[in-house]
């Protein structure tokens, strides 16, 4: 049916095709509210191209079965018409999850499915008692949320497999030196480990929104209809514990006016800051990837090479993170802009679109972190060169002088001025040009013991020296990582109890319904 969609010139008058009309909804049906059946180019918008609903049918099914079981257990509908319908439903999930997207594809109308279904085998009188108090509000909504739900999950275990690949990476280069750069100008000295810390910080700082974002999209609008619920006694609180939310929104209007909105936006604000130091990560790495530094090495694997010049070294898969990040930027501006027009279907796709390359970026992120070779040889020669030493130096000076702070700042200014116009480096620091630039900038001469210079030009010695907290000298960076390691920890606990509990929900579903069928 899906190839029926991508013709979209053939649609746009189709109201005959029988195998158009077998998707759209049974109460669109032509002869009553309408003379003219739905044409084939409107179902792109509702219910959608199959491709849009495909993945959603299981939680309609869930969604169908719960909706009939609270009906039955609240004496709304007949007994045994009810009982009926959950036989029907229960009979297609003889082969699983691809039996129930089989069975209810061919019955069309994705979200509708199921009335399409049960009318078809059981008639309308039977089959239509499945609607009674829902909407396509709660409906959309509430499937919405499920998958939502499940897509949270899903990229906080691609988190977490980020940030342990990168913990392992960082505890093999605790006294691994690291230059840092800002305006992509040699600044100061850190680890590498050190440096994976701040995007390990990054991504678990994201994961606790993540796990806050799933507690509020983890509620259930069903049966708030289309704003404001029904004047049959439905049991909300019943539907919601037998498909897994944690509770009800309560006000029934709010319930379904926020589809796209508030819960969407905040989740969608959680995605771009989980993502974003991603593909900063692998754009620095890119950066120290070219042939000028060759900090890093990718693996082969991940690799391209060009067809014209034979020595070219690709990293695609780093600067491929840009474009997925990008996508999920993208997602984001697009469903703001959706939800500026007066309706927009099918519901979700954006956000789906964005947990796909959300989920792309962490894996990339981490296959790129976790195999490439870091040249420690080319580093230190880099070390050697440039002048990251200069702020170390200045701070030699307030303490051997007893100066003021910007003082020393101006004397190390002059230094690195002439050292530049003389291609002097760093390693080569001296006495005598301290001498000389304390001389021109306040006429007096200061020196510096040789065990001063030399601690100050070694990487390691400065990397130690940084004790403060969060500083990279290597007890701090071990406390770190082990904190890093007790967040990773606390979402595993997270994902396995949000799972465990909507397994628990799907077990306590068939119960229900395995219950009534006996009864």
């Amino acid at each position: 049916m899906a190839e029926e969609f991508i013709r979209k010139d053939e649609l746009a008058n189709e109201i005959t095709r029988p195998e158009l009309l077998r998707n759209q909804p049974y109460y669109r049906q032509k002869g009553n509210r309408f003379t003219e059946n739905m044409a084939g180019y409107a179902m792109l918008a509702k219910p959608g191209p199959p491709e849009a609903w495909m993945d959603t049918l299981p939680d309609v099914q869930r969604l169908d079965k719960a909706q009939l079981a609270m009906l039955i257990e609240e004496e709304l509908i007949p007994r045994e018409g009810g009982i009926q319908c959950l036989r029907a439903l229960k009979e297609i999930e003889e082969d699983g999850e691809e039996g129930v997207k089989k069975a209810r594809a061919e019955a069309g109308a994705g979200l509708y499915s199921g009335e399409n279904l049960l009318i078809a085998r059981l008639g309308e009188a039977v089959g239509g008692l499945v609607h009674l108090g829902r909407s396509s509000g709660d409906e959309v909504t509430g499937t919405l949320r499920m998958k939502i739900r499940s897509e949270i999950l899903e990229v906080l275990e691609k988190a977490v497999d980020y940030r342990e690949t990168l913990v392992k990476v960082a505890e093999q280069h605790i006294e691994t030196p690291f230059p840092t750069y800002t305006g992509f100008q040699a600044a100061q000295i850190t680890s590498l480990a050190h440096y994976l810390l701040d995007f390990i910080y990054k991504a678990g700082h994201a994961c606790k929104k993540l796990r806050d974002d799933y507690k509020e999209v983890n509620r259930s609008p069903m049966g708030a209809a289309i704003g404001t619920g029904s004047d049959f006694p439905l049991n909300r609180e019943r539907v919601a514990e037998l498909l897994g939310f944690d509770g009800v929104i309560t006000n029934t209007h709010e319930a379904i006016s926020s589809e796209d909105k508030t819960f969407m936006i905040e989740v969608f604000g959680t995605l771009t800051l989980l993502v974003a130091p991603v593909e900063k990560l692998a754009s620095w790495m890119f950066f120290f990837h070219s042939t000028e530094f060759g900090f890093v090495l990718a693996a082969d694997r991940f690799c391209e090479t060009s067809s014209i010049m034979p020595q070219k070294r690709n990293p695609f898969l780093m600067y491929n993170v840009a474009s997925m990040v990008h996508a999920v930027y993208s997602a984001f501006f697009e469903d703001i802009l959706e939800e500026t027009a007066l309706i927009c279907w099918p519901r979700g796709a954006t956000i789906k679109k964005a947990f796909v390359n959300a989920k792309d970026a962490l894996e990339c992120g981490r296959l790129n972190i976790g195999t490439m070779k870091i040249n420690k040889k080319r580093i230190l020669e880099n070390l050697r060169f440039n002048w990251w030493c200069a702020t170390d130096l200045a701070g030699a000076l307030v303490r051997e002088h007893s100066i003021s702070w910007r003082t020393a700042f101006l004397i190390v200014a002059i230094i690195c001025r002439k050292a530049e116009e003389n291609e002097i480096p760093s390693s080569a620091l001296n006495n005598q040009m301290i001498e000389d630039a304390s001389m021109e900038h306040m006429g007096k001469k200061l020196s510096l013991s040789e065990a001063s210079i030399k601690s100050v030009q070694d990487p390691m010695e400065r990397i130690k020296a940084r004790t403060l907290t969060g500083g990279p000298s290597p007890d701090n960076v071990r406390r770190m990582i082990r904190e890093v390691k007790q967040g990773i920890e606390v979402d595993k606990d997270f994902i396995k109890t949000a799972r465990q509990k909507l397994v628990d929900a799907d077990m306590k579903l068939d119960k229900a319904v395995d219950g009534l069928l006996s009864q």
